[in-house]
């Protein structure tokens, strides 16, 4: 990629954030040079030359949503909350992040072939650090029992609170109610661990 003139850099950003958000609306598979210069308002040649193509512009995108999703893992961490605290807000971000940006999350944790090494690492993250964190957080709360099944109890809350949340995110969605707010329901679940 190329340097960034300071006087361009409202530009590069605005370009880069514009396709963030087509990733989000329509996957990156439809994504179009084209299409973001025309979404950010800028000339396609602008767009080519900060990013020299689709390829360089999707790795730069799937680059900052996978560091935004990594900083969600660090509250794992902070130990000045008790466990079911820095799970409650572990779980909550995570649900608004993949409520929010759900095309962006499935492409990093769902595309069946890693294009960029962003993806490959941030997968890695997950498994070697991302879970184990979460493991350890579970152990803290529901102790010796959670080593038999920890990462089936670890799926299992994920799921329940991510399905309900993608699946009515959508016009028509199939469930006809109000879900509560996500931190009610993140509540909810870690409360009958």
């Amino acid at each position: 990629m190329r340097k960034i003139d300071k006087k361009l850099n409202g530009t590069y950003e605005k370009i880069l954030q514009t396709t963030i958000k087509l990733i989000q609306e329509e996957g990156s598979k439809n994504l179009t040079m084209k299409k973001v210069a025309e979404k950010a308002k800028v000339n396609k040649a602008l767009v080519n030359y900060h990013f020299t193509g689709k390829e360089n512009l999707i790795k730069e995108a799937v680059s900052v949503m996978s560091k935004d999703l990594w900083a969600i893992f660090d509250v794992l961490d902070n130990y000045d909350l008790d466990a079911r605290s820095r799970f409650k807000k572990f779980l909550t971000d995570f649900l608004n992040q993949l409520v929010k940006f759900k095309e962006s999350v499935k492409y990093l944790l769902c595309e069946e072939e890693f294009l960029f090494d962003e993806q490959r690492q941030f997968s890695a993250y997950v498994k070697n650090v991302g879970l184990p964190k979460m493991k350890k957080v579970l152990f803290e709360i529901i102790g010796e029992e959670s080593r038999v099944s920890e990462n089936l109890i670890i799926m299992q809350m994920l799921g329940a609170l991510a399905l309900p949340n993608l699946i009515n995110s959508k016009e028509n969605g199939v469930f006809k109610f109000k879900l509560p707010e996500i931190e009610k329901q993140v509540e909810i679940i870690v409360e009958r661990l």
